[in-house]
This record gives C-alpha cells, sequence and structure tokens, in this order.
C-alpha cells in the first residue's frame, strides 16, 4: 500500500496519520500544495486530502483544488480509497456532485 497525503496549508499535517503509516511500514508521500505539484497518482493507491482555512468553492484563488477534485475522481473510478478531512471532506463532496453547505449557506 502507498498513500498520497495532500496538505492544502503548510500548517495542517497528517499528524496521527503519519505515526500510524510509520510505524506501521506503510509507504506515504506528502505534498504540499502550496509550493509543490500533485504527483502522477499511478503509484498510489490511497488518497488522503488534508484540511485548510478555505473553502471547495474558493478554487479560483486556489487552482489546486480543482486538480484534487479531479483526483478524487479518479482514484474513486479505479476503486481506490480515498479520505477526506475537513476541506477534503468538501473536495470530496465536490467530486461527487454536492454543493458545499458553505454554499447552501449562502443562499
Amino acid at each position: 500500500m502507498s498513500v498520497l497525503i495532500l496538505k492544502n496549508v503548510p500548517s495542517e499535517g497528517p499528524g496521527t496519520i503519519e505515526d500510524y503509516l510509520s510505524e506501521n511500514n506503510i509507504g506515504y508521500l506528502t505534498v504540499d500544495l502550496s509550493s509543490e505539484e500533485i504527483p502522477p497518482a499511478e503509484n498510489f493507491d490511497t488518497l488522503l486530502i488534508l484540511g485548510g482555512p478555505m473553502s471547495v468553492n474558493d478554487a479560483d484563488q486556489y487552482p489546486y483544488i480543482k486538480s484534487e477534485i479531479e483526483l478524487v475522481k479518479d482514484f474513486t473510478a479505479k476503486k481506490r480509497k480515498v479520505l477526506g478531512i475537513c476541506l477534503g471532506a468538501q473536495i470530496m463532496a465536490k467530486a461527487f456532485g454536492q454543493e458545499s453547505i458553505l454554499a447552501l449557506r449562502r443562499r
């Protein structure tokens, strides 16, 4: 198993998830999207998208959010595992065609 971990901001890391992966000799790569590109996904069977203070609706300001949405679609189409935490869950919902709670509140 190999896990691709996407950080949306430098201060939001994988914490105890990283501890678990290390302790169980599970390969992983952590990518800070504020300064790095998403690597080719073929080498990973699990995707973990972490949080951040922004909304899934802020893709104009944070263009990598669109790439994350497409990556979720790709992973799920290929029956690979995906876990979204906080903003990551919003990204998953958007990928599956749902509006975010923030968009619903604005109405």
